[in-house]
Parts: structure tokens; C-alpha cells; sequence
């Protein structure tokens, strides 16, 4: 009898370890075909016998992340740090998503600290170290600003979105093939007498910016805007009515995200252009924020993000341009991301957007009484 009952134990194991291991298999097999959802209920299930494997929860955590089911990505990239160093770096880009840097920075030196020689993300790690050292710089000076509202649009159809006041000159946005595979956006900015353009053009697959001015009946040649370009890309330029101050978008080493908007002023003393300055957030983000256009005649702005947005679209804020820069001082952590991210807009947007709104109504009567007046003036010659 009871060598009856050892030998049912031994069957009762043995096929107990035969399902565990076929299961785990099958689990692999769906993770390797990058089938994650059906991978992370695989794992799920083999978690509840193990809640504590690393290899397990590693792999969950990896099949949640590509779900961006961030929560329990890092909660169970936390349980595999020790053993699986390679959870730290994704623990570091969902922070970096997040907003909190200081964490990115933890995770991301923990996992350069101990990372394996053969790890392919080791460069990635080192690139988006340096962007959350940033991004803890920027969100310590987040600039108060009155978000009146935003509009989501196509990215092609950006420049067509923003009622640019004719004033401020014009801008003209085409698509174009940088390199083979690659599609981006080329934007020419011509000012109001049209004696002057800045536009973007591919140089070894990058874009770079390029000036030329008008000399009497015709053009200067095309120069080369050294002082800006750089090894990355340079683009979406705007020139302010002062004819000296310059937006433009990079997505270069001092970007935090894909593209940020930078700023620039022209010294005519020597010729040259001032050294970029990161226009920092709420205007960037982790993202890519593409463009920034200042109507300082009507005081109202608008900049270009793809921040939550699905691939191929675009939201273009609209907003109330500071006369002198204001910084968020709060203690309130969550609060501070909240308004860096422009998941709330601030209590004064409502009243800023009432004042705007009847700017624009003024422009549009105005540039009606224009065009009546200019009528009139030919019928009188």
C-alpha cells in the first residue's frame, strides 16, 4: 500500500513538472514570435505557482512594456532587476516617458553600472541618460504658461492649421525623401517683404538649415547656416518681426526628446549667430516637438507636438507668448509634471483664450478694411 502511494506522488510530480514545463515552453515559444499578449497570459499563469522567478517576471514585464502596460511592466521589472540588470534600462525609459527623470537617472546608472558586454542597448542607455539629466533640469524651470487650446491634425497639414497672420510673412511646408525609407517635412519661412527666406534642405541624409536674401532683382546664393547645423537635424525654422530672433527645431545632443524647439538670436556686430538655447517645457517634451510661432503683434503663439499622439498626427497648442518669463515654483511634484506634460491647461487659459479670440476677430476686420481701402485707393488712380 504504501509503495502504492509513493509510486501515485511520483506520477502526480512528475506530470505536475511535465504541464509547468510545457507550459513555459509554449510561453517562450509565443515570446520569440513577439505574440505578447497571449505570451503575457502565459507568463501570468506561470507566475502564480512562481510569483518570485526573475526569468518570469522578466519576461512578463517585457510582453507588458510592448503593450505599454507600463504599471505592470515596472512592477515586475523590479522583481528581475537583481538577476535580469537589463529590466533597469527599460525601467529607465518608462520613466523617462513618465516624467520622473530623477528615477530614469537611478535606473538608467544602475543598469550602465551593471550591465552585460553583450548588451545591444548599451549606447541607447548612454544617449537617454544624458536626456534625463536634462529632463531633471527642465522640469525644475517649467515656464508658466496660459494654454488656451489645441487642435490635432495631420503632420502634413501643420502649416495649413495655424492661421498665420500675413503680417509675420509666410511658411510653406512639402514632404521629401532625406534618405532612402525616411520621409520628413521641408519648411520655408519667408518674411513679410519677401526679401529674405530660411528653409531646410537634406544634406547626407539630415536636414540642415540654409538662408538667402534678396538683392535687387535677384537672389543671393544659398548659404549654409553653420553657426545652427549640427551632425543631427536642423529644421522648422520661423524668424521673428525683430528680423533677429529665430526658432528652429533639432533633435541633436542638447534635445531632450526626438526634436525640441531652440532659440537663437542674430549679432550683427559679429555677424554670427548666438549660441541655441533649449526653449525648455512646457514647449518640449520627451517627444517630438516640432515648431514655434510667435504673433507679437496679437500675442498669441502656437507650437507643433507629436505628444500622445497616434503615428502621422500632431497637436498644435495654442498659446499666450509671456512678456517676461515666468517659472512654476510649487513643491508638488505631481502637480509640476501635470503642467509640464499640458495634461491640464492653466485657470487663466479660459480668460487668456476670451481676449485672443477677439484679437483674431479684430485682425480679421482689420485686414477686411485693409483690403477695402486698397480697392479703393485703385479705383481712385
Amino acid at each position: 500500500m504504501f509503495r502504492f502511494k509513493l509510486i501515485f506522488l511520483f506520477l502526480l510530480i512528475f506530470s505536475f513538472t511535465g504541464v509547468s514545463a510545457q507550459s513555459l515552453s509554449e510561453a517562450d515559444a509565443l515570446f520569440q514570435s513577439r505574440k505578447y499578449e497571449p505570451a503575457r497570459d502565459a507568463y501570468a499563469n506561470l507566475l502564480k505557482r512562481k510569483p518570485k522567478d526573475g526569468f518570469l517576471n522578466y519576461h512578463y514585464a517585457i510582453c507588458a512594456f510592448e503593450l505599454k502596460e507600463y504599471e505592470l511592466a515596472e512592477e515586475h521589472f523590479q522583481k528581475a532587476a537583481v538577476k535580469y540588470p537589463l529590466s533597469n534600462f527599460y525601467l529607465g525609459k518608462i520613466y523617462f516617458e513618465q516624467y520622473r527623470f530623477d528615477d530614469a537617472v537611478t535606473a538608467l546608472t544602475d543598469y550602465l553600472a551593471n550591465f552585460n558586454p553583450t548588451d545591444i542597448q548599451i549606447s541607447d542607455a548612454q544617449k537617454l541618460l544624458k536626456k534625463a539629466e536634462s529632463g531633471a533640469k527642465f522640469l525644475n524651470r517649467v515656464e508658466d504658461v496660459a494654454i488656451i487650446d489645441s487642435v490635432v491634425v495631420n503632420k502634413s497639414d501643420v502649416i495649413h492649421s495655424i492661421p498665420l497672420n500675413p503680417d509675420l510673412g509666410s511658411l510653406v511646408q512639402s514632404q521629401i525623401n532625406p534618405a532612402a525609407g525616411k520621409v520628413t517635412d521641408k519648411i520655408q519661412y519667408k518674411t513679410q517683404r519677401s526679401d529674405r527666406v530660411y528653409f531646410s534642405e537634406p544634406v547626407n541624409g539630415q536636414m540642415d538649415l540654409f538662408t538667402a536674401y534678396k538683392l535687387l532683382d535677384n537672389w543671393s546664393e544659398t548659404e549654409s547656416i553653420k553657426d545652427l547645423n549640427t551632425h543631427a537635424n536642423e529644421n522648422y525654422p520661423f524668424l521673428m518681426l525683430d528680423g533677429v530672433t529665430l526658432y528652429f527645431a533639432s533633435d541633436g545632443d542638447r534635445s531632450m526628446g526626438g526634436y525640441d524647439i531652440f532659440i537663437t538670436r542674430f549679432n550683427s556686430s559679429t555677424n554670427k549667430y548666438l549660441e541655441p538655447e533649449n526653449i525648455g517645457m512646457p514647449f518640449n517634451s520627451p517627444y517630438n516637438d516640432y515648431m514655434m510661432i510667435v504673433d507679437d503683434i496679437h500675442r498669441v503663439g502656437w507650437f507643433v507636438s507629436d505628444r500622445y499622439q497616434p503615428t502621422g498626427k500632431v497637436a498644435i497648442y495654442r498659446f499666450i507668448p509671456n512678456v517676461e518669463k515666468k517659472i512654476i515654483r510649487t513643491e508638488n511634484r505631481d502637480s509640476l509634471i501635470s503642467l509640464a506634460q499640458i495634461k491640464h491647461f492653466t485657470k487663466t487659459a479660459k480668460k487668456n483664450s476670451q481676449i485672443t479670440s477677439q484679437l483674431f476677430r479684430f485682425q480679421k476686420t482689420n485686414l477686411k478694411l485693409r483690403f477695402l481701402l486698397q480697392i479703393l485707393l485703385y479705383i481712385r488712380m
